[in-house]
């Protein structure tokens, strides 16, 4: 399987693909099936799936906070930088 950049959208949908089918085979009714190799990072990435997607805190708030944390670490380095 080969992901070009001529077809982005493709490969983002073959992403979604693989991704869709990893969380569902991660299922805890599954679980008994699976052997213990593979049984503990599909159980764990569906209930990572499951907190990032159910968590109210999570989301663009999140992702903004993180980004204005980085901006005003990145400042005091800079004026630091000047300062010093």
């Amino acid at each position: 399987m080969a992901f070009g950049l001529h077809s982005p959208l493709k490969a983002a949908g073959k992403t979604l693909f693989l991704l869709a089918v990893v969380y569902a085979l991660g299922a805890p009714v599954l679980a008994p099936l699976r052997p213990e190799v593979i049984d503990r990072p599909l159980s764990a990435f569906h209930q990572a799936v499951n907190d990032a997607v159910l968590d109210p805190g999570w989301g663009l708030d999140t992702i903004k906070r993180a980004l204005l944390d980085g901006r005003s670490y990145l400042q005091r380095q800079l004026d630091l930088l000047g300062g010093g």
